[in-house]
């Protein structure tokens, strides 16, 4: 049978629905003439995978470049084949964000970040992982590459902008950026951005403040102090003033806030707790939100922001405290002894 005779036999089996066979007998003719354009052609449309009709249809443009059907059926499979793939890419690198965050969970960054770096090599406009990767890498360039990265795939997003914000500060603040590294518990990397700065310190003064805070590092290191989170500082504290607000408001009411409850009394309890969280955050330094927010600053807020933050804490939580003393000497006004008979 010849060649010919064997391409005609495939294209009657196969309009016949019995692709398995006129398949085989096609490979059998293109195995013995390369150049059958025919052959190729039927292969491109009885081969199963997306990859095998894509070769297919690039042997027979390489026979016949004039062939524009099978152009346009190449251009078709290959923008079906690039899709399939970034969908692929997209569950693979949703899968490796997903375990990057396990491993985070259990405060393993290295892991971590390497998983999220993994992520964005699978699928670059993943966001969630550029983020990720700017939060955890120890490398400031990569740090603000990520968040550029992640800012310009969702121009919208508030936290893609601060933190890129709080990137270049940093960057442009380096013993800033030793400072976080301390506060959130990165001693070693911490102590290593000291050591470097000292050699560059602009002045006597400067090396001064370095050096005391590397000889500081190291006797903690030495002395393997617990690391406490600013955070979980910052909510110790401000229960400290609530809590003396609220005993002495018990006592005003004779333990008995049913009978006696004086509303106006305890509608200074919120009043006390945020005045008293503005005072621990200007105790304890960390990069909270509120020097950004209030104050337009980047870092664990300036001497000024401070200043600020401590004076209008305590107005808040003497506040109250002035009204419990003024509900006092106005009951001693009315008070008698013996106390008056019903």
């Amino acid at each position: 049978m010849s060649e010919s005779e064997m391409v005609q036999r495939a294209i009657q089996r196969a309009r016949a629905g019995r692709r398995t066979e006129a398949r085989d007998l096609l490979l059998e003719v293109v195995e013995s003439d390369p150049q059958n354009e025919t052959a190729w052609m039927w292969l491109s449309g009885l081969v199963d995978s997306v990859e095998d009709r894509i070769i297919a249809c690039e042997n027979v443009l390489t026979i016949n470049p004039a062939n524009e059907k099978v152009r346009l059926y190449l251009t078709e499979l290959q923008r079906h084949r690039q899709s399939s793939l970034a969908s692929q890419n997209t569950d693979e690198a949703t899968g490796l964000l997903q375990q990057a965050k396990g491993f985070l969970e259990r405060n393993d960054a290295d892991s971590a970040l390497r998983l999220a770096r993994q992520a964005v090599e699978k699928h670059s406009d993943f966001e969630e992982a550029w983020l990720l990767i700017g939060k955890l890498s120890p490398d400031l360039e990569e740090q603000i590459a990520a968040f550029e990265k992640a800012r310009q795939l969702n121009a919208s997003n508030p936290e893609s902008a601060s933190v890129l914000q709080q990137a270049k500060y940093l960057k442009a603040n380096p013993l800033a950026k030793a400072e976080r590294l301390e506060r959130v518990g990165r001693f070693e990397d911490a102590l290593n951005a000291y050591k470097e700065l000292a050699g560059k310190a602009r002045n006597s003064q400067e090396f001064e403040y370095i050096y005391k805070q590397i000889v500081r590092l190291e006797e903690l290191r030495n002395e393997k102090i617990r690391y406490v989170a600013p955070s979980s500082s910052i909510k110790r504290l401000t229960f400290v003033w609530p809590l003396l607000y609220f005993s002495l408001v018990l006592v005003q009411v004779g333990l008995n806030p049913i009978t006696n409850p004086a509303i106006y009394l305890w509608l200074g309890l919120p009043v006390v707790i945020l005045g008293s969280f503005l005072l621990s955050l200007a105790e304890v330094r960390s990069n909270h939100l509120v020097w950004q927010k209030l104050f337009s600053e980047h870092g664990d807020g300036s001497a000024f922001a401070r200043l600020v933050a401590a004076g209008v804490g305590w107005f808040l939580v003497l506040l109250p405290h002035a009204l419990i003393i003024l509900d006092s000497l106005k009951r001693l006004q009315n008070f008698k002894i013996p106390p008056p008979l019903f």
